[in-house]
């Protein structure tokens, strides 16, 4: 796994970046022959709007994931502790029925966070917008 930290003007590039970064993962790990898929995560004390982890299938994984093989949506178990759990899911990864996903076994190999202006507002990271108006950034991080 490596760090990669994204600064955005607003939460749209912030999705956008959020984006590449998810399509460089399933690049890289394509080239290596790799089987991955994406999985709604818990953002836990990092926060943010949202975060997916990029799975590895394998059946010596020490993840547990649940998953649907037709439209290769899923996600990690421990979303299911979340207090909200139902309502993040449906809003944040459209799954609705968790009984249809079968469990499967994976290796974490990345993780991507949408985390919005949590620390740069924290830490006062600004840029200065056309208007000329101080504004935080929006922050990403893999």
């Amino acid at each position: 796994m490596f760090d990669l930290y994204s600064f955005d003007k607003d939460e749209e590039s912030m999705i956008e970046t959020y984006k590449k970064v998810k399509e460089a993962y399933f690049k890289t790990f394509k080239e290596l022959g790799l089987d991955v898929v994406a999985v709604a995560a818990d953002n836990g004390s990092m926060g943010g709007k949202n975060s997916e982890e990029i799975m590895a299938l394998s059946r010596i994984g020490e993840d547990t994931i649940l998953f649907d093989e037709q439209t290769k949506q899923g996600l990690n178990v421990e979303v299911l502790e979340k207090e909200n759990a139902e309502e993040y899911l449906a809003e944040q990864y459209n799954i609705t029925d968790v009984k249809k996903l079968e469990k499967k076994k994976a290796i974490e190999l990345g993780h991507i966070f949408a985390l919005g202006t949590k620390y740069t507002e924290t830490m006062g990271i600004n840029f200065i917008d056309a208007e000329n108006n101080s504004k935080p950034f929006y922050m990403g991080w893999s």
